[in-house]
């Protein structure tokens, strides 16, 4: 009797387990499940699974980014079968929890993770914008024999690009000579929720003849909405009223909001890539692995329904359902095929020239950088790598040439008109306010404020610190720049970059002011950032990083390319031949035993700043011939060690002993004397004057009263006596 109880109890154990319901999570972006958009139609998706499968369901609107990755890891260490995450902005989240916990299936709309337990869900957005295009075309009012339509996009990033060039198509596939006003919310992730900017930008597309307005901006969307529902007095567009403009909606099915004033809406079948994925899981089939839903796959199309059938005769609909069988059928060609082909390097340069006066900075530059890569431009300085990178980011025009940024000729004007292309730049000597906060540096050029006019430095805050988290930079958004640590501002520097929609992320020598850590966790965040899709160009002559961290690697010397290579085919050796033009000796000497004499002595030593020691009872000594090394984070008292020693800053208590002789109480100058030299590790900030010649800097405060001539030449002298004698 007590084995048959056993024996019922295992076995209703094991048709527990055969029957326990599939666990699924959704997680959505910042904008919630019920945004009338992609995530309400991921949401309708996985309701419709689990009415017809029976699974288990919970979701979570984290309200910001620095929450999803926390609650992505909540469900997978309680082992759900699957994990949703919504919006590209979610990928790294995804991708760092899908790591971690190998044996649970996830899922991310519209990014890619190439993981083997995730499934990419993404879609040809530009085809069924194509399809809209041409609906606005052949709906747009004629107005002086000329026929407008307007785009407005929320972040001017790649993804809406593709829905702004398949209408642009779209619409002069039906009308060639039909204008296509374009206009973007912003170039930062709030550019996603400012209904009241995109309501500006769509009357003042109006004003400019616009009939037809299609918005892919999420959230900000709704300012289209609003003004079109005023224009009609919410009521469906009368043929003879001439303020009626109409809207397209988008991603989800938008006919509804204002009946028969949208048009059509572009819809993405977000809901059925859900379900199918859930099903999958359901049914023991899931399969990590790349999607791509077009017209074909039956994963966008535009909507007709009850609401804007008046609005679509049966001559438009066959009309564009003839264009919808072509784009399957291939016979549509232009810049459908540019968008989709992800081949298209994200920067190429063509025989761009620079010229300062009679000196050639860039020779025929021509090189492709290509999309989601690390691209090494090296060479010694002077080699011209910091000029065709300042001409990318609209510092510098070029003389002639021609650069290309996703596959469209582009010729920035300044480094605002780069910007909203998608390209940041970190220059090797930041670009910071020292009396502003962080926020207010990050922001500058780019606020937003609100209904009373004040800047909104709290929501910046919060995607400050987002991204700090995500890329594992911390930094305190109310700090202010002048008492951060140079490491501490290249954080603020990329952040900036990264805020402000970088896609292209120029770093000129990055890890030049890091210590060997903080270059480690860079590494770490240039990985993250590719993973993400971004790409990123590295200039340095930094031979080991760039071996460890590029893919490809493109060889300057006095301002032309002397070699292209993939970082795998090469090595440092190689490199530096090309650099240099010679052979070059890498290895380093092997180290020398110092002397036992002490050079330099420290006993005893303290400084205080304000109230608290910044430095206690400090002891140490140097030999000569030995290099001694202070290890330690970054605000650990490092900085007022090297100014104790350079007679900067005056101790509270102990002795420096130079040679045996007291040198506690001498000023800078008198140091000097005794040959004490100090290198700041912010140059910029401490030693140097960057609008003063070389020669007074090297002569200030030495020989002011000799004439320049006699000043140049004296500093000629020493400079050639201290460089190295060439081989």
């Amino acid at each position: 009797m007590k084995k048959l109880i056993t024996l019922l109890a295992v076995g209703i154990f094991a048709a527990g387990q055969m029957y326990a319901a599939t666990k699924v999570a959704i997680v959505f972006d910042a904008g919630g499940k019920f945004d009338k958009s992609f995530n309400q139609s991921a949401w309708e998706g996985v309701q419709k699974a689990q009415k017809d499968f029976g699974i288990e369901l919970k979701d979570v609107e984290p309200g910001d980014l620095t929450k999803v990755e926390e609650a992505m890891r909540t469900f997978a260490k309680e082992k759900y079968d699957l994990i949703i995450g919504i919006g590209f902005a979610s990928a790294p989240a995804v991708e760092a929890v899908a790591k971690e916990y190998k044996d649970v299936n996830f899922a991310i709309v519209d990014s890619e993770v190439k993981l083997p337990n995730v499934v990419s869900l993404s879609f040809k957005e530009e085809e069924g914008s194509f399809l809209v295009g041409a609906i606005a075309a052949m709906r747009a009012k004629d107005v002086n024999g000329k026929k407008v339509v307007g785009f407005i996009g929320g972040m001017d990033i790649p993804l809406i690009h593709k829905f702004e060039q398949g209408y642009m198509q779209g619409a002069k596939a039906v009308n060639p000579k039909i204008e296509v006003l374009v206009n973007y919310v912003g170039n930062t992730p709030t550019a996603w929720n400012d209904p009241a900017k995109a309501k500006e930008i769509t009357n003042a597309q109006i004003s400019k003849g616009a009939s037809v307005i299609y918005a892919a901006a999420g959230g900000s969307g709704n300012g289209l909405f609003d003004t079109v529902k005023e224009l009609s007095g919410g009521k469906a567009c009368a043929p003879d009223n001439a303020k009626c403009v109409y809207a397209i909606g988008v991603d989800s099915n938008q006919n509804y909001i204002v009946p028969g004033v949208v048009l059509t809406s572009m819809v993405k079948k977000v809901n059925v890539a859900v379900y199918n994925t859930v099903k999958a899981v359901q049914n023991k089939k899931f399969a990590g692995k790349a999607n791509s839903f077009g017209l074909k796959e039956g994963g966008v199309d535009y909507a007709l329904d009850d609401n804007n059938k008046s609005l679509i005769d049966a001559k438009t609909k066959a009309a564009v359902d003839k264009y919808k069988k072509d784009i399957i059928a291939g016979k549509i060609k232009g810049v459908l095929d540019l968008v989709v082909d992800t081949t298209v390097p994200a920067v190429r340069f063509t025989a761009v020239n620079k010229q300062f006066g009679s000196f050639y900075a860039n020779r025929d530059i021509t090189f492709d950088v290509q999309r989601q890569s690390v691209h090494a431009v090296i060479g010694e300085n002077g080699a011209g790598k910091s000029t065709i990178m300042k001409i990318l980011f609209g510092f510098y025009r070029a003389d002639s040439g021609q650069v290309e940024v996703f596959g469209r000729s582009v010729r920035p004007k300044d480094p605002t008109d780069a910007i909203t292309l998608g390209i940041g730049m970190v220059h090797q000597h930041f670009m910071l306010i020292p009396n502003m906060t962080v926020a207010e540096n990050i922001v500058l050029g780019f606020e937003t404020v609100s209904k009373t006019g004040m800047l909104e430095l709290k929501k910046t805050a919060e995607l400050i610190r987002s991204f700090s988290e995500k890329y594992n930079m911390p930094i305190d958004p109310y700090e202010s720049v002048e008492n951060l640590s140079v490491g501490q501002k290249q954080r603020v520097e990329i952040i900036k970059a990264l805020y402000r929609g970088a896609e292209i992320l120029i770093l000129d020598e990055p890890t030049a002011v890091l210590t060997p850590n903080e270059v480690s966790d860079f590494f770490e965040v240039l990985k993250r950032l590719k993973a993400e899709g971004k790409t990123i160009i590295l200039i340095t002559h930094k031979l080991n990083e760039v071996m460890a961290v590029s893919d490809r690697i493109t060889v300057m010397r006095t301002g032309k390319i002397v070699g292209e290579t993939d970082t795998k085919d090469t090595s440092s050796e190689a490199l530096a031949r090309m650099m240099v033009g010679r052979d070059v000796l890498l290895e380093i000497p092997e180290k020398s035993e110092p002397h036992e004499r002490r050079v330099l002595e420290i006993s005893g030593l303290s400084a205080s700043m304000l109230t608290d020691y910044a430095l206690k009872n400090i002891s140490l000594h140097i030999r000569e011939g030995e290099i001694l090394g202070i290890a330690g984070v970054s605000g650990n008292g490092q900085t007022t060690l090297e100014e104790v020693i350079n007679g900067s800053i005056t101790p509270t208590a102990g002795r420096i002993t130079l040679n045996g002789e007291d040198i506690s109480t001498l000023s800078v100058r008198e140091r000097k004397e005794h040959k004490i030299v100090h290198v700041p590790s912010d140059r910029e900030k401490h030693d140097l004057s960057g609008g003063f010649p070389i020669v007074k800097i090297y002569t200030w405060g030495i020989i002011l009263w000799i004439s320049f001539p006699i000043q140049t030449d004296f500093c000629a002298k020493k400079i050639l006596k201290i460089l190295p004698k060439p081989r």
